[in-house]
């Protein structure tokens, strides 16, 4: 009977050494699984962090990559502008070009207009004296019969001379109202 006892006494040490163990078991794999939980909820944490970043970086280069449109955009409209001030200029100077060439013929025209007008003074002033001589003439002719044809001829000749000097001068008043209208029409457009 003691030897059963004993080992009773031993297998009840055993059990209770071996529940003591299944105790520590259970309460390291309940701390572990709290662990997992915990790393879980970790993961699943960072995850969400990795997407939000993700979707962060998605939104940066979608607005990176419209600034960059807009900038392209933009210097090529910059570039179309410096295009058309250049052409704009071209016309410009050309235009001043034309101007000035316009005015300087206007000044020739208007020094040659001059110069005609006087030699006109003079030959009207000619004409005139001769218009004079002519009418002394024909006093004299009435008492000098002989000498009337050969006057008669010089007064017709004097005539088509004035007649032709009058024809000169309207068709140069008409080239300088025309030379002034274009000068006018280009300081239009240069406005």
């Amino acid at each position: 009977y003691a030897e059963a006892e004993e080992m009773r006494i031993r297998l009840t040490a055993k059990k209770q050494e071996l529940e003591e163990i299944l105790h520590e078991l259970e309460n390291r794999i309940e701390e572990e699984e709290d662990r997992s939980q915990q790393l879980q909820v970790e993961k699943k944490k960072m995850q969400q962090q990795m997407q939000d970043l993700e979707d962060q970086l998605e939104e940066e280069e979608a607005a990176r990559q419209k600034l960059q449109l807009e900038k392209v955009t933009a210097e090529a409209k910059i570039k179309k502008l410096e295009d058309d001030i250049l052409v704009m200029d071209d016309q410009n100077n050309k235009l001043v070009k034309e101007r000035k060439l316009l005015e300087e013929r206007v000044s020739d025209l208007t020094t040659n207009l001059a110069e005609e007008e006087e030699k006109a003074k003079n030959l009207t002033k000619l004409k005139a004296k001769h218009e004079s001589m002519i009418s002394d003439l024909e006093v004299r002719l009435k008492k000098e019969e002989k000498g009337r044809q050969e006057l008669e001829k010089l007064k017709r000749k004097l005539e088509g001379e004035s007649n032709d000097l009058q024809e000169q001068i309207a068709e140069l008043q008409a080239q300088i109202a025309e030379l002034k209208m274009q000068l006018a029409k280009k300081e239009e457009e240069l406005q």
